[in-house]
């Protein structure tokens, strides 16, 4: 969409992707021992200068099942507003099947409130999960 001159107010909606992740791109977890667990924060910033955004969180694909989003204020906030930042606690708690390099993604979702760009519009960024899975000792 663009701003078009009018009577009223017009967002500028230019696409461009507003949410950005700490780290970017991967989150290593290293080498994790069976049944063991490591937990790490993913901060998530909304650089879009109006818009506030409802976050969802979703992994999937691969070793879906050895991670999880266990918490943090991305999950119990109502919305992140412009410039603002939140956090995730990922979990990688591997089960076992699986041993070496295992990785999945978490794919973090901003859909925009109503009058903006516009309502249901959503940002979407992907995150690598990623780790080591050692056999349990005997």
């Amino acid at each position: 969409m663009t701003p078009s001159p009018s009577s009223t107010a017009t967002p500028g909606c230019v696409f461009n992707v507003y949410l950005k992740t700490n780290p970017d791109g991967t989150l290593a977890f290293g080498d994790v021992t069976v049944k063991k667990s490591v937990t790490l924060p993913l901060m998530v910033k909304n650089n879009e200068p109006v818009g506030s955004l409802d976050l969802t969180s979703s992994i999937m694909g691969g070793n879906a099942n050895d991670f999880s989003v266990t918490g943090g204020n991305c999950r119990t906030i109502n919305r992140l507003k412009p410039g603002h930042t939140c956090s995730y606690q990922v979990t990688f708690k591997p089960k076992g099947k699986v041993l070496g390099a295992v990785n999945t993604n978490l794919q973090i979702t901003g859909t925009f409130r109503q009058g903006v760009c516009p309502a249901g519009d959503v940002q979407s960024v992907l995150v690598n999960l990623a780790g080591f899975v050692n056999a349990a000792s005997q």
